[in-house]
């Protein structure tokens, strides 16, 4: 089994807001480790998550009706993250505030469902399957 846990932080910074912070642990028992993003993906399949990544940043842009503004889409562009947790219901991806869009809008989740990641995620870190 999988022990997921999710850090929260918060720095104060001394001016009109701080900054949060998240990170997450995903800790394999049967392994006795911490997985990195390479634990979790078969070999050779690192591009193609980033791709799937992309389709759940383009999916949340659209949620969020923030791809109808193109300088937002200008000048937050999507950009990779370590911060990747196997959650129940999918894959999170979670980011720091003003990487991929402004503070005001917090720490963005960008969610890949798992049957988007077969042939992609390693096959046991699927919900169910062992």
């Amino acid at each position: 089994g999988l022990v997921i846990v999710e850090f929260s932080s918060y720095l104060d910074t001394g001016g009109a807001h701080g900054t949060p912070g998240r990170s997450f642990i995903n800790y394999s028992r049967q392994q006795h480790k911490v997985l990195t993003l390479s634990d979790m993906l078969l070999p050779g399949q690192e591009e193609a998550f980033w791709k799937a990544a992309q389709v759940a940043h383009n999916s949340w842009l659209i949620s969020t009706k923030l791809d109808q503004e193109p300088e937002f889409v200008k000048s937050w562009p999507f950009v990779k993250t370590q911060n990747v947790a196997l959650t129940y219901g999918g894959v999170i991806l979670k980011y720091e505030v003003s990487s991929i869009a402004p503070y005001a809008l917090g720490h963005v989740e960008l969610k890949i469902p798992y049957p988007r990641l077969n042939g992609i995620l390693k096959p046991e870190l699927f919900p169910g399957r062992n």
